[in-house]
């Protein structure tokens, strides 16, 4: 009786492990991005009072007032609205403009940016076991997407001078959402004042 002798199974090369990994993890980061958290930062004069800023005015009014050909004039409008809610639920009492010790300017923008990511050069090898030899690889992943920018300054009527200014970005599509907005508002309003602990 004969026996078959039993035939080795083949085993993927370590560089086609690898790159089927990296294909998973950009995967992975490409879909949770839509939650990508948001960015902000703060800028300021050092020598503004800003613990006795109480009263606050709106730059522009609450309509959908003319914008560039870039921005829509209606997601502006919902802008000025939420940034203006926010202002109020930190005890910031609105006010007309000649009364108002800081007022609000709100501006926005889509920015389409690129990132590049690349991984390797990874040398070869014999893969699992030391069965098959393999070549080294890199690979090189392209991303375009675009990205919503949100500023909110704080102005010194008198002097007419920014005293502050807090600025936030996420990756997003267009338009923001209302919720996507709100948090975006939020998150640059935490970083005032300036010098409080978070």
């Amino acid at each position: 009786m004969r026996f078959s002798t039993p035939t080795r199974a083949s085993t993927p090369p370590a560089s086609e492990i690898l790159a089927g990994l990296f294909r998973l993890l950009l995967t992975v980061a490409l879909l949770t991005g839509c939650g990508s958290p948001v960015t902000v930062r703060a800028a300021y004069d050092p020598s503004a009072p800003f613990e006795q800023y109480r009263t606050f005015a709106m730059v522009q009014p609450n309509r959908p007032v003319p914008t560039g050909l870039d921005t829509d004039p209606f997601f502006m409008q919902q802008l000025r609205q939420l940034t203006y809610q926010a202002l109020v639920r930190r005890g910031f009492r609105p006010v007309t403009m000649d009364q108002a010790q800081v007022v609000v300017g709100v501006q926005a923008r889509f920015q389409d940016r690129i990132s590049v990511d690349s991984m390797g050069p990874y040398p070869g090898g014999y893969g699992y076991y030391g069965y098959g030899y393999s070549r080294g690889w890199s690979s090189t992943y392209v991303d375009q997407y675009s990205e919503a920018q949100i500023a909110i300054d704080l102005i010194d009527p008198k002097a007419n001078e920014v005293r502050w200014r807090g600025s936030g970005a996420r990756r997003a599509d267009r338009p923001l959402t209302q919720a996507q907005m709100s948090e975006m508002v939020e998150r640059i309003l935490s970083q005032f004042p300036p010098g409080q602990k978070k």
